[in-house]
């Protein structure tokens, strides 16, 4: 400010060209001192923003890499935690479909222990013309047959069977027995 005090009073002094000359001098000089200001600027700029970004980018990349990270474990949870979870319903499928078809075999070995213990004695009138064909089939499926030939024995099974339909002369003979066993 005491330079422009003292330069306007020299410049009234002066003649008019020297006033110009002196002006122009000034407005040189103060664009000198500004472009020097503005390259100055420019340079301290120059350097201070690429390390600026730099440290911008590397805060900015380890919050990605953190966020990343994070999101890695919250994606590994949540794959573990649907592992566990389809691992759990599995394994209860499996136990249910286990358990209901031990149920079924259990309840089909009560019916065929039930056969198994079920005594039968099969009365057939003539020993001589063999067994029928329904006996076999009785002791295949798992009964326990005793043949009879005659009603005189104590019966013991469960069940009995007279078979009468195997005799030649099963109508008779069926009549008189019945009377017997009655």
């Amino acid at each position: 400010m005491l330079n422009l005090t003292f330069t306007f009073i020299a410049q009234t002094a002066q003649s008019p060209d020297e006033r110009l000359v002196s002006s122009f001098n000034i407005f040189v000089t103060a664009i000198g001192v500004l472009m020097t200001a503005v390259s100055v600027l420019a340079a301290i700029l120059a350097i201070a923003i690429p390390i600026f970004l730099n440290q911008v980018g590397r805060r900015t990349q380890e919050r990605i890499d953190e966020i990343a990270k994070r999101a890695n474990v919250r994606v590994e949870q949540a794959i573990e935690t649907i592992d566990q979870i389809v691992e759990r319903r599995v394994h209860e499928e499996v136990a249910f479909a286990i358990r209901r078809r031990t149920q079924f075999l259990e309840q089909l070995l009560e019916r065929e222990a039930i056969i198994e213990q079920t005594k039968i004695d099969y009365y057939m009138p003539n020993p001589k013309e063999g067994l029928p064909e329904a006996y076999g089939l009785l002791l295949s499926r798992g009964f326990e047959v005793t043949p009879r030939y005659s009603l005189d024995l104590p019966l013991k099974g469960h069940i009995v069977i007279l078979d009468l339909v195997h005799h030649q002369n099963s109508s008779n003979f069926a009549n008189s027995n019945l009377k017997c066993i009655t």
